[in-house]
């Protein structure tokens, strides 16, 4: 079995500081890994890890080979360890753990072995007899792995935050990427940036290898997401291939011995997950499972999930634990929420899950199952349909596109959208916007032509960006109560036949993901798998950004707000004054809050992170 664990690898350091900066590194991660922690110090590395299961078939870490030349500290799960135990021929020794298996794996094929893991992992192996440390991150990128690197030095961790335990590494700002944020541009998730200008990520789909003989650090790609052109159409036994391709994931992904949950929405795609779940239960041997969702009372009639919750009860005669979300969050409440995200956040979305996660911890959940990276494949969100029929109308398919047009406004009519909804949704296929919403009269222009650069991004940069958007900070709100994510959409072979598929089994006739809602027929509700709607706003933003008045506005009005020189001021508090009053046209609402929250949460960073003269680390979220 695997569980949730905090990776940390150092190296250039002398031995005294090593053993010093290891240990306050993996304090620094304990919320990972409550459970159990361990590091190696020799005169060259340090590596370190925090478990949050403690057993005999987990393994200790750091873990070494029998010649103790090879060591690993690694954190994930891989899903096809019953392949390489037969590869190496340990299939009568089930207890080798998962590092043992990624060990034996370097041994037999060095670098190659990452070409042969499947799963989610990041995790570093000492190479004692070659002199090289190697780091490696999964194919999408669930688990995260940051690093910093100068003058010899490299210092690994799963946490941004561990990383400043070396009090001598610069807290300062990436304006380039602080820009693009603000602009919602999305264009960054594959530069291996970060909002710390000292920090890079090991990016999805990559490796890096520091050699002490070059004393260089260089980084490798060994898969990506291929590139391939999308058929306007093709019928056949697409939704049958498609069901079949998502039970295979979450069977591979079904944990042993520990107890998980489905994290449910008022969506087609937890929806989808859970009864595949519920069918692979009765045989394979797993812990109980449990489905929970967090709900808010004052969420508005459209954007309420729990009713559509309720019908999968209904339907399926099973129950759900909710967890109701304060009516009202707290500014503290709020400041800690941003520190564990470590990174702004482009939506406050994520804050419904850290209520949920905190509660299953405290039922003694270990993994989650989440829907999450299917609109990314399946067109679910706007960025993917408008692109759809921006390219009919390029490739004057005007009858394929009138359809579309026509089924999407019929679609969006009966199920209650309104009349300014639609307008919007004509508004960004005829006049597309550099953004989601025209944030430029709230931005100094000065600091944006200064630092701004916009990057040149394929349609599979834009996808793994989507899917990093996401899962970034819903696994770190998850870690920091010792749970771990785990996202049957971003199973290789699944995402890989997602991604290969005709267009018109993604979006037909206005209704997108197409494919899915008729692969799961019988399987959810009829009410769920015909409705398109979508639960992103289902917190109530507005409501709580109103209610924060007092400490947002004194927080804005500061005068350390305004000598960062990024935002226009008065034109934030005046627009935030007209929300606050009920002045502020409807159609500007949602837009501003969102972008409110942007600002709330990048300048809450600075404080948190950036600003102190010290750092100061905190106890997690």
């Amino acid at each position: 079995m695997s569980c949730l664990s905090g990776v940390v690898a150092l190296l250039g350091y002398d031995s005294d500081r090593s053993n010093d900066l290891v240990r306050k590194m993996c304090q620094a991660l304990k919320h990972r890994g409550p459970d159990d922690s361990g590091w190696f110090v020799d005169s060259r590395v340090a590596l370190g890890n925090v478990a949050s299961f403690r057993g005999s078939e987990i393994g200790h870490q750091p873990l070494c080979n029998k010649k103790r030349d090879l060591w690993i500290t690694f954190d994930g799960a891989i899903y096809n360890s019953g392949e390489l135990r037969k590869q190496f021929g340990e299939e009568t020794f089930p207890s080798v753990s998962d590092p043992e298996l990624v060990l034996h794996a370097y041994e037999k094929n060095d670098l190659d072995c990452l070409k042969w893991l499947d799963g989610i992992f990041a995790f570093c192996i000492w190479d004692l007899s070659r002199g090289r440390l190697i780091s490696a991150r999964d194919r999408f990128g669930v688990k995260t792995l940051y690093y910093h690197s100068s003058r010899g030095k490299c210092i690994f961790a799963s946490e941004i935050k561990a990383i400043f335990v070396d009090s001598t590494i610069a807290r300062t700002p990436n304006h380039d990427l602080l820009c693009k944020y603000l602009m919602a541009t999305g264009d960054h998730f594959r530069s291996g940036d970060t909002f710390f200008a000292q920090i890079e990520e090991v990016l999805p789909g990559h490796y890096t290898v520091f050699d002490f003989g070059k004393n260089k650090l260089q980084v490798h790609e060994y898969w990506h997401l291929p590139a391939s052109s999308v058929p306007k159409k093709g019928n056949g036994d697409y939704p049958l291939l498609l069901l079949d391709k998502l039970r295979n994931a979450v069977k591979k992904m079904l944990p042993k011995g520990v107890r998980f949950a489905t994290c449910m929405s008022g969506g087609l795609d937890s929806q989808a997950i859970a009864p595949l779940i519920d069918g692979l239960t009765g045989t394979h041997d797993t812990s109980k499972h449990t489905l929970v969702s967090a709900v808010c009372a004052r969420a508005s009639r459209r954007d309420n999930e729990e009713p559509y919750i309720r019908e999968y009860e209904r339907f399926r005669g099973t129950g759900t634990k909710y967890v109701f979300l304060p009516n009202s969050p707290g500014w503290k409440e709020i400041k800690d929420f941003v520190y564990g995200l470590e990174e702004p956040t482009l939506h406050m979305n994520v804050y419904l899950l850290l209520h949920l996660a905190q509660e299953l911890k405290n039922e003694g959940v270990k993994v989650a199952f989440l829907g999450t990276a299917m609109d990314a494949f399946l067109w679910g969100m706007n960025f993917e349909r408008d692109a759809y029929l921006k390219s009919l109308w390029k490739e004057r398919d005007f009858g394929t596109l009138l359809i579309e047009l026509i089924g999407m406004v019929v679609h969006q009519i009966i199920y209650g959208h309104p009349f300014w909804m639609l307008v919007g949704t004509a508004k960004q296929f005829i006049m597309p916007s550099r953004a989601v919403f025209d944030s430029s009269k709230f931005l100094n222009e000065r600091y944006i032509a200064q630092n701004y650069v916009r990057a040149e991004e394929s349609l599979v940069d834009r996808t793994i960006g989507g899917i990093v958007l996401q899962t970034d900070p819903m696994g770190k709100v998850f870690s920091a109560f010792s749970v771990e994510p785990r996202y049957p959409a971003l199973d290789t072979e699944f995402a890989l036949f997602m991604n290969s598929l005709p267009a018109n089994q993604r979006i037909r006739r206005g209704v997108t993901k197409f494919i899915l809602r008729k692969a799961i027929k019988g399987l959810i509700p009829e009410a769920v798998r015909k409705s398109p709607k979508k639960f992103g706003t289902s917190i109530p933003i507005v409501e709580w950004l109103t209610d924060l008045r007092p400490e947002i506005v004194e927080m804005l009005s500061s005068r350390k707000f305004k000598e960062r020189k990024i935002f226009n001021q008065e034109e934030i508090l005046k627009t935030f004054d007209l929300l606050c009053s009920g002045k502020l046209h409807p159609t500007k609402v949602v837009t501003f809050c969102l972008f409110l929250w942007m600002v709330v949460g990048l300048e809450l960073w600075f404080q948190i992170y950036i600003d102190p003269s010290t750092w100061t680390m905190q106890d997690g979220i």
